[in-house]
């Protein structure tokens, strides 16, 4: 059951994914593009939070100190 929901989360991400890339490009290949970085990006951000559960919560880690100085 919950393999065919996340079977189905996943196909509905590509769908849209495609769909709205298609209304942004004039190719198929610049449709593709746009899905592909459309993915990466929403898998980075969410790569990135999960490492962070993982340091600050199971590892009990603190920021580091170059995260922690004004960078502006």
């Amino acid at each position: 059951m919950l393999g065919t929901l996340f079977s189905l989360g996943i196909l509905a991400y590509i769908v849209l994914a495609i769909v709205f890339a298609s209304q942004k490009s004039n190719s198929f290949e610049k449709t593709t593009g746009i899905a592909y970085t459309f993915f990466l990006l929403h898998f980075s951000y969410g790569l990135g939070y999960l490492v962070g559960i993982f340091d600050f919560i199971a590892l009990n880690k603190g920021p580091r100190k170059s995260s922690q100085k004004l960078t502006r």
